[in-house]
């Protein structure tokens, strides 16, 4: 039997998916309201630096969700564990698409609103796998 360097417990990884998907989702709310308050007072430059970086940054939380999820492939998950890796990144999905949609209302930045439900639409795979 091979020796595996990145033996994970099923919990850790569950656990870092759901900090991942909270961490994200609080900075995506965060990002989104900055970017409105910018946009707000006239500052569009600093409303669409806000936002260039929320978009980036739910771009590499979808692709370390993604990782993780194939981390769990290899795991014997309960009913219960797929239910909480599903919840957490169907959350995740949701404020992607909620903050595109509200950065896509103030009728500019709209690569933005692109990029975001981009990422939200990458979700759907890691999603569909971890489904119970």
């Amino acid at each position: 039997m091979p020796f595996k360097s990145t033996i994970r417990i099923p919990s850790e990884v569950l656990d870092a998916i759901v900090s991942l998907t909270e961490l994200t989702t609080a900075f995506a709310v965060q990002s989104a309201m900055e970017a409105g308050r910018h946009d707000a007072y006239g500052d569009p430059q600093r409303a669409e630096a806000s936002l260039a970086e929320l978009a980036k940054g739910a771009d590499a939380a979808t692709g370390e969700v993604a990782w993780l999820v194939e981390e769990l492939d290899t795991a014997d998950l309960d009913r219960d564990q797929r239910a909480d890796a599903a919840i957490a990144i169907a959350g995740l999905q949701q404020t992607m698409v909620s903050a595109a949609s509200a950065v896509q209302e103030t009728g500019a930045f709209d690569e933005t609103a692109v990029a975001l439900r981009r990422s939200a639409e990458y979700l759907d795979g890691p999603l569909a796998a971890v489904r119970p």
